[in-house]
């Protein structure tokens, strides 16, 4: 089957969307493949809505934007008129003002983008996307003939049967550090209880965080998955 091209007008160029139906895939095993940056990864409570994308057309961030508002406002204007399967993917820090410049870099306070490539499950269906910008009018049959490779040589890779890793090295941690300290989280839980036990407030959520260094780089889809496997509610 073809893949279905819509174009549109987006700011002042043309956005192409190519939509492939395929099989159902392991939207994980396909990131964990991908070399194109940035990568996201998107699963609904109830599971039956799954997203994976790569890739960037245009980002709206705090380095093109002067405030959260201003870049949601943005998002909103390019986005109007456009199919809404049409999105932009990414977030905000939860107070944009008390942030750590080196564990945001590459994030910045909020950043919002436009992938290229992305494969949504919903349901039993799957589809794979290519999104393209072009500040003149393309052939949409060459755009579909690239595309119907592309698709082809992906799921080639991602249905490969799974290479053994019998003898090969497991990654070892090296260190933990926790934050605060197991001793001063106990006593912090201990009197945010007793806070509740007298009523003073009636809910409090409570975040701590760890830092794990390990002797090789790691693959967060692989462990993704691994999550996933050994608990199949998470989400």
């Amino acid at each position: 089957m073809s893949p279905l091209c819509h174009q549109v007008d987006f700011s002042d160029k043309y956005l192409y969307r190519l939509e492939q139906r395929i099989p159902l895939v392991s939207a994980l095993r396909w990131l964990e493949i991908q070399s194109l940056e940035p990568q996201v990864y998107w699963l609904s409570r109830n599971r039956d809505l799954e997203i994976a994308a790569a890739g960037i057309l245009d980002s709206v961030d705090d380095t093109n934007t002067t405030s959260l508002q201003d870049a949601v406002s943005i998002v909103e204007t390019k986005l109007a008129g456009t199919p809404q399967t049409i999105r932009y993917y990414g977030g905000h820090c939860f107070d944009p003002e008390k942030i750590d410049p080196s564990e945001w870099a590459g994030f910045g306070r909020y950043r919002f983008v436009l992938p290229e490539y992305e494969i949504i499950r919903m349901g039993g269906e799957c589809t794979f996307i290519w999104n393209c910008l072009s500040g003149s009018e393309l052939d949409t049959e060459w755009l579909r003939q690239n595309f119907a490779q592309y698709v082809e040589e992906n799921m080639q890779i991602v249905n490969a049967p799974a290479v053994s890793t019998q003898g090969r090295k497991t990654e070892y941690c090296c260190s933990r550090e926790n934050i605060p300290p197991e001793s001063q989280w106990g006593e912090l839980a201990r009197s945010l209880v007793n806070e509740i036990k007298v009523r003073a407030v009636d809910k409090i959520v409570l975040a701590r965080k760890v830092n794990l260094k390990f002797d090789t780089p790691l693959n967060p889809f692989v462990m993704l998955k691994q999550i996933q496997a050994q608990s199949p509610q998470a989400y």
